[in-house]
């Protein structure tokens, strides 16, 4: 999100209804600053199952950073 300089509060959603067993994660990439500032800080929030998560992390541009991971168990299995 924020692909142009318009909004300083940039906010991107994923959402599924039914996600696949298996393990996922989440990562970010600050792919480009539109100002000096050389660091920035981001939440990422996530709700798997009922369970909600929240993570603070500082990233500078082009910096790709993994935030969590989290496994989908399968059903069939126990």
């Amino acid at each position: 999100m924020n692909a142009v300089p318009s909004s300083n509060k940039p906010v991107e959603n994923i959402y599924w209804t039914n996600a696949k067993p298996g393990l996922y994660t989440v990562y970010v990439y600050y792919y480009c600053q539109w100002d000096d500032i050389s660091e920035t800080t981001i939440s990422v929030r996530s709700l798997v199952q009922g369970k909600e998560s929240l993570k603070t992390i500082r990233l500078k541009p082009s910096n790709f950073s993994t935030v969590f991971s989290f496994r989908i168990p399968d059903p069939t299995y126990r």
